[in-house]
């Protein structure tokens, strides 16, 4: 499974979300009338809603678990 990069705005910590975790921060706290994103179209909703506000992706945003660095 994938793993992005997501730094905490407010406390500058960094952490290793997977596309479920985003997907949940994206459809966080909306109402009932909400469509939720999915993975489809996940970055649509990022970039709108969450990026810039309260978190961002750090460059090189994905790699899989287990990836070894050269």
């Amino acid at each position: 499974m994938t793993q992005y990069k997501v730094k905490d705005n407010e406390s500058g910590k960094v952490f290793r979300w997977n596309l479920d975790q985003i997907i949940t921060e994206i459809n966080r706290d909306r109402t009932p009338s909400w469509k939720p994103y999915v993975k489809k179209d996940w970055r649509e909703g990022w970039d709108h809603f969450v990026e810039g506000e309260c978190f961002n992706l750090l460059p090189c945003e994905a790699s899989p678990i287990g990836a070894k660095r050269l």
